[in-house]
C-alpha cells in the first residue's frame, strides 16, 4: 500500500488527461485507498454537473417591467419642481453675496488681470489689424461676413444632423 494519499491535483489530472496518464503506482493505490477513491468519485461528479446544460429563463413579462420601472424613474428624477430650482438658486446668491461681502476680490483680480494682460493686448491688436484690413478691402467686407456667416451655418446644419438624436428617447 501507498505511504501518501494522492493530491487534489494528481486527482484531477488524472479525470483530465485519462488512465493512460498516470503510473502502475498510482492505479494500485487507487485500488487500495478508500478515501482517495472516494475524493476522485466527488470530482468526478463536480465534472459531470459541470458539463450539464442547465436552461434558464427570465419570468414571462420580465423586460416590460423593468423598462416600465426605468421609465418612471427616469421621469421621477429628471423633473424637478420649480420650488427647488428656484430655492437652489437662491442659496446660490446668498453664498455668492456672503463669500462676496466678507471676501476682498481686489488683490485678486489685479493679480488675475496682470496675468491676462499681455492676452489682451494681443487680442486687441488682432482686432486692430483685423479692423484695417477690413477697410483697405474696399468692397469685400460684405463678402467675407456672409461667408463667415455661411460657414458658420454649414456648422450648425451639420451640428443638428449629427446630433439630433439627443432629444429622441432611447429604445432598448
Amino acid at each position: 500500500m501507498a505511504t501518501r494519499h494522492r493530491t487534489d491535483e494528481e486527482l484531477q489530472a488524472y479525470l483530465d488527461k485519462g488512465a493512460s496518464f498516470m503510473d502502475q503506482v498510482f492505479h494500485a493505490h487507487l485500488g487500495e485507498c478508500n478515501e482517495c477513491r472516494q475524493r476522485l468519485n466527488q470530482f468526478r461528479a463536480i465534472y459531470e454537473s459541470l458539463g450539464e446544460e442547465r436552461g434558464f429563463e427570465l419570468a414571462p413579462g420580465f423586460s416590460d417591467r423593468i423598462m416600465t420601472r426605468l421609465a418612471a424613474e427616469s421621469v421621477g428624477h429628471s423633473r424637478r419642481s420649480w420650488g427647488s430650482i428656484l430655492a437652489m438658486a437662491a442659496g446660490i446668491v446668498v453664498a455668492l453675496g456672503v463669500t462676496a461681502y466678507y471676501i476682498d476680490f481686489g488683490p485678486m483680480m489685479n493679480q488675475f488681470a496682470g496675468l491676462f494682460k499681455p492676452s489682451l493686448q494681443a487680442g486687441v491688436q488682432v482686432i486692430d489689424d483685423a479692423s484695417k484690413t477690413a477697410r483697405s478691402s474696399g468692397g469685400n467686407t460684405t463678402m467675407i461676413i456672409l461667408f463667415s456667416l455661411l460657414i458658420l451655418g454649414a456648422i450648425a446644419g451639420a451640428d443638428h444632423l449629427l446630433f439630433r438624436h439627443r432629444g429622441e428617447k432611447l429604445c432598448l
